[in-house]
């Protein structure tokens, strides 16, 4: 296994990089009450956890689209008080033209001639696209060429039970780094939007690319990287993969599955695989390169020992579950219930049987609980469709499978969730909409 690991201590990081960020907001007619109410405190609060570097632009949508607020630093209490006035102005409107809204923050990012800044843009909507480009699959292309080689990142966010899970997560997932939000409960959308930015407040590494090269006498045979996709150079030998990002105190862990000779002699530390992992250090503003090698201590037969490494197990289980749910979530879209509820029980089932094997039990509990919650979604299509259910497991599926908090509610669990995440969700959840911000500052403006 693979496994490639930022430092926990925001601290240590130092400055960090400005953020540019666009915030689309869907202002249709659904959007009315309430939920219209409650974007705009969220924005309010928002607007407090930036620095002086930091840029925003704000972008609504319904029928149109209207560019409220183009993108600007937040450097002066004139540059603030605008920004306030204009998301106190968003009003609902009519229709849902979601594709003109995210073409235009899109767009808003790319005319920045600003360099070492981390980009993305934050897509809020609660219906179907009805207007504009309604073809999701054919947006979520068009944004992947968009994006491509600009480092923007798309975070999604679907409120209530009526949006299109399956377009949103697939606009996150055509940006190697974003995550889709399902805010279920429309009063967790500040801690939703508070957990993206802790991550884009702690970015330690971008595009990172890792590269694996078996050694003479191995043969890989298969890599597990469950959602991201694997590029093999040589069949057997050589393989890439992309992971976008990392954030402080996040890791991401490959498996693979090898054959050595066999007629290689007993001996201590013996080669399998090379790794080489390049990346931009987002701190020192720099290409930095690092490499290591996979060994074995090989033994003579019947001197092999049975133990499992419980930290492998602990990736073998989230991998798995990974697998069984991307399998079951396609099922249980083409309402194939009982099929998908099959490979979800089998998911359950191995969880349940290396849980004493594994080094992190909460995780392993976590899989677990989520299991069983996709089977109560998979129960029948209200469930899957109507109820939520089905939202609630793409966005657990793509949690597990990036190994990356995208939850909404900062009191629901997450293995994944970083320092930084958790500071950030609390300082813009409900509770803090009127006090002031309780993240600690950080060198270079912000936090």
């Amino acid at each position: 296994m693979g496994t490639l690991q930022a430092t926990e201590n925001v601290e240590a990081l130092g400055s960090r990089r400005p953020l540019e960020l666009s915030l689309v907001i869907d202002k249709s007619g659904s959007m009315s009450g309430d939920k219209i109410q409650l974007v705009r405190q969220t924005l309010e609060l928002l607007e407090k956890q930036l620095g002086s570097k930091d840029s925003v632009s704000l972008i609504t949508f319904d029928t149109e689209v209207q560019t409220t607020f183009p993108m600007r630093k937040l450097d002066s209490p004139d540059a603030r008080d605008k920004f306030i006035r204009c998301v106190k102005n968003i009003r609902p409107g009519t229709s849902t033209n979601l594709s003109g809204g995210l073409s235009e923050g899109i767009c808003e990012l790319k005319k920045s001639t600003q360099s070492n800044v981390i980009r993305a843009v934050l897509l809020l909507t609660d219906g179907h696209a009805n207007h504009g480009i309604t073809d999701m699959k054919a947006l979520a292309r068009m944004t992947t060429t968009a994006v491509e080689g600009t480092g923007i990142k798309v975070f999604t966010y679907g409120y209530g039970k009526d949006h299109d899970a399956n377009a949103l997560q697939a606009l996150s997932d055509a940006t190697d780094g974003g995550s889709f939000y399902f805010v279920e409960k429309i009063d967790t959308v500040g801690s939703a939007l508070g957990d993206a930015l802790g991550g884009l407040l702690s970015v330690c590494a971008q595009n990172i690319r890792l590269r694996a090269e078996a050694l003479p006498g191995t043969k890989i045979v298969k890599v597990q990287a469950p959602g991201r996709v694997v590029q093999e150079i040589v069949p057997g030998g050589t393989y890439e993969l992309k992971f976008g990002d990392l954030y402080a105190g996040e890791r991401r862990d490959v498996m693979f599955q090898i054959d050595v000779d066999p007629a290689r002699a007993p001996g201590l530390d013996c080669p399998l695989i090379q790794f080489q992992v390049q990346y931009v250090d987002a701190i020192q503003e720099k290409m930095s390169m690092c490499e290591a090698v996979a060994t074995v201590s090989r033994v003579d037969d019947g001197m092999e020992s049975t133990m499992k490494d419980p930290t492998v197990v602990d990736h073998m289980c989230r991998m798995h579950v990974s697998e069984k749910m991307l399998e079951a979530n396609k099922l249980a879209d083409a309402h194939k219930y009982p099929a998908a509820r099959k490979l979800i029980t089998t998911a359950l089932k191995f969880c349940e049987d290396h849980m004493a094997m594994a080094k992190t039990k909460s995780l392993i509990e976590e899989l677990a609980t989520d299991c069983r919650q996709a089977l109560e979604a998979m129960r029948d299509r209200q469930q899957w469709t109507s109820s939520g259910g089905g939202h609630t497991m793409k966005s657990k599926m793509q949690s597990h499978c990036y190994q990356r908090c995208n939850s909404s509610a900062v009191s629901t669990f997450s293995s994944y969730r970083t320092p930084s995440k958790h500071a950030a969700a609390m300082a813009m959840s409900p509770a803090q909409a009127m006090t002031p911000s309780r993240m600690k500052p950080r060198k270079g403006g912000g936090v």
